[in-house]
């Protein structure tokens, strides 16, 4: 139907979405190494464009884009270790959106696994061990556990309001989507290794 070409620099892995508000045009939303970009899902035609801006080398984009509240986040990293997270406010849709970062970490965030948003916060874990919950507008951390012996590569998903975290080692945590405070409700060994995200079924 349609094709646009994009600046490519670094393979990346970050599924596109179709970005949807009432009375507003459809937008689909593609996060990589160069850029996270607006087009018209019908025409392919870009609305906006963001660059990312970097310290030092492009970083890989594998988890992603995550929408709430008019605002984007966006994870990058590498395998080196290096880690730069992006809140992306819209100011605007469609061809009227103005773009602009209102906060960042380069430490915390997960590189493979996605993040959450659930109400005004945002939800993590990452391949260090850790779980997370930040308050999505300004980016503070609200609170921060380690999980010994976990790695994360699966992604998070959220069931009546628990989060349920597979990590590499094969033990699902379920964790409360709270932000008064870390709450590990229950583990489960399910006797091997988990790299994919899990599907959930009501």
């Amino acid at each position: 139907v349609w094709e646009m070409p994009r600046e490519a620099y670094r393979a990346c892995y970050s599924a596109p979405f179709v970005l949807e508000k009432p009375g507003q045009a459809a937008e689909l939303i593609v996060t990589s190494t160069t850029a996270i970009t607006s087009y018209d899902p019908d025409t392919g035609k870009p609305n906006w464009n963001w660059k990312w801006a970097f310290d030092r080398m492009p970083l890989r984009t594998v988890a992603s884009t995550a929408y709430a509240n008019g605002l984007l986040f966006a994870c990058s990293g590498d395998g080196a270790g290096d880690r730069h997270m992006v809140a992306v406010a819209l100011n605007g849709f469609g061809k009227e959106a103005r773009p602009a970062r209102i906060w960042e970490n380069k430490k915390e965030f997960p590189y493979v696994t996605c993040p959450l948003v659930h109400g005004e916060h945002i939800y993590i874990v990452n391949a260090s061990g850790l779980a997370g919950c930040y308050h999505a507008k300004p980016g503070k951390r609200v609170w921060h556990e380690r999980l010994s012996d976990a790695q994360f590569y699966a992604s998070p998903v959220l069931i009546d309001g628990k989060i349920y975290a597979c990590s590499e080692q094969g033990v699902v945590y379920v964790i409360a989507a709270d932000p008064k405070g870390y709450q590990l409700i229950a583990t489960n060994t399910v006797g091997q290794r988990i790299l994919s995200t899990p599907a959930a079924m009501t």
